[in-house]
C-alpha cells in the first residue's frame, strides 16, 4: 500500500496473494530503485514475498512491471500480467470441496521469509537468502475454533515428524531430497536469475556493499562474502554459533565496519533443510567471535596483542581498497562481531 507521508491519503494497492490460503504473506522488505526498463527510466519497487515470486512495480502508479517465479512454484502457474493476479493450479485449491491433500511448493515459510535481501544498482543484481521447501496441505476435517491458539484449519498429521528413531531418519531424509537453501543473485528487469550458491544450513540476511561483495552468515555458523557478479565465495570465517540476521555496514573514523548479530531462531528457521545443523550451532556458553582489525583486513600476517594472528582470517583484498561513494568508507574494512 502506498500513502501520502504528509497527510496519510490513500495513493495506490497491490496484493501479491489474493485469498490467501498458504501462508503466504508479503511482510519482506521493499526495496526502492530507479531502473531503466525498455529504454525508460522508472521508479520502481522490488519485492520477493513468501509466494514464491519475484515482483517489480512502478513505485509512482502501483502498476505491475512484471513478475517471476525465483523458486520452484506450483501453487500457481503465473502471474497474470493484465491483472497482477496470480492464476492459482486447481490441485493447490486443497480447501474447495472434496479436494484432496496436495504437495505445494512453496510450503508455508515460503520462498523467501524474514531475512533481508539486497540490492546492487551497479551491477543490477538483488541478491536473495532463498528456501525451496514444500508441504502437504490438506484439510482438518475435525477443526474447531480455539481462542488464543493457533487456528489455521489445516491438519497437521502431514508435517509432524515420527517419533521413531528410525523412522524419524528415514523421514528426515526424505524432506532433505525434496527442500534446499541458497544464495541468489537476481536480475530484476530480465527476471532470472543469475547465479546460485548452495547452503548447507538455512541462510541468514544479507548485506551488499559498493566494493562489489556480498556478506551473509547461515545456520551452520559460519559468515562469508560473496562476488557480486559470479557468487564465487571469496571468505568465510566461522562464528561459533548459527547467524539468521542480516549484517550491516557502517563507519567510524574513515574506517568500514561490517558487523552482524548471531543466534539461532525466527519464525521458519525450523523447517529449514539443515535445521538441526543449526540448532547445534545455537549460541554457546563461552562462545565468542573476535573482533576485525584493519591489519587483518589488508591481510598483514603479524599478530598484536590485541588482534592474536591465531584469531584472524583475511578478509579479500578488495575489501581494504579505498572508495569514492559514501556506501563504501575509505582505506580498510573492520569486521566485529558480538
Amino acid at each position: 500500500m502506498a500513502l501520502r507521508p504528509d497527510s496519510g491519503d490513500y495513493v495506490w494497492h497491490f496484493q501479491t496473494t489474493p485469498g490467501d490460503a498458504w501462508d503466504y504473506t508479503a511482510t519482506q522488505q521493499i526495496i526502492l530503485a530507479d531502473m531503466n526498463i525498455a529504454g525508460k527510466p522508472r521508479k520502481v519497487l522490488m519485492q520477493a514475498p513468501k509466494n514464491g515470486f519475484f515482483y517489480l512495480l512502478d513505485r509512482v502508479s502501483g502498476a505491475l512491471i512484471s513478475a517471476k517465479n525465483y523458486v520452484p512454484v506450483s501453487w500457481a502457474s503465473q502471474v497474470d500480467p493484465a491483472t497482477g493476479r496470480p492464476v492459482v493450479n486447481a490441485e493447490a485449491k486443497y480447501y474447495e470441496g472434496q479436494a484432496q491433500p496436495a504437495l505445494i511448493r512453496p510450503g508455508p515459510p515460503g520462498g523467501h521469509s524474514w531475512q533481508s535481501m539486497a540490492f546492487d544498482p551497479k551491477v543490477r543484481r538483488v541478491f536473495i537468502p532463498v528456501l525451496d521447501a514444500p508441504m502437504v496441505y490438506a484439510v482438518d476435517k475435525t477443526f474447531e475454533y480455539k481462542l488464543g491458539l493457533w487456528n489455521t484449519g489445516i491438519d497437521i498429521q502431514y508435517f509432524n515428524m515420527p517419533e521413531e528413531p528410525d523412522k524419524l531418519e528415514e523421514a528426515l531424509a526424505q524432506t532433505a531430497a525434496l527442500t534446499a537453501n541458497a544464495l541468489i543473485g537476481w536480475d530484476p528487469v530480465e527476471q532470472k536469475e543469475i547465479w546460485r550458491y548452495k547452503l548447507e544450513a538455512p541462510g541468514g540476511g544479507v548485506l551488499a556493499t559498493a566494493g562489489g561483495l556480498v556478506f551473509q552468515g547461515n545456520g551452520a555458523g559460519e559468515f562469508a562474502a560473496y562476488d557480486t557478479s559470479t557468487g564465487r565465495k571469496l571468505w568465510s570465517f566461522d562464528g561459533q554459533s548459527a547467524i539468521s540476521a542480516a549484517p550491516i555496514s557502517f563507519g567510524v573514523d574513515g574506517n568500514q565496519f561490517i558487523s552482524v548479530m548471531a543466534g539461532f531462531g525466527g519464525g521458519g528457521d525450523h523447517w529449514r533443510p539443515g535445521a538441526r545443523a543449526s540448532e547445534a550451532r545455537q549460541s554457546q556458553p563461552g562462545a565468542h567471535i573476535p573482533p576485525w582489525h584493519e591489519s587483518a583486513a589488508a591481510g598483514d600476517p603479524a599478530g598484536s596483542a590485541a588482534h592474536p594472528a591465531g584469531n584472524r582470517h583475511p578478509m579479500p583484498q578488495r575489501l581494504s581498497r579505498s572508495c569514492r561513494d559514501a556506501t563504501c568508507m575509505p582505506r580498510a574494512v573492520r569486521f566485529a562481531m558480538d
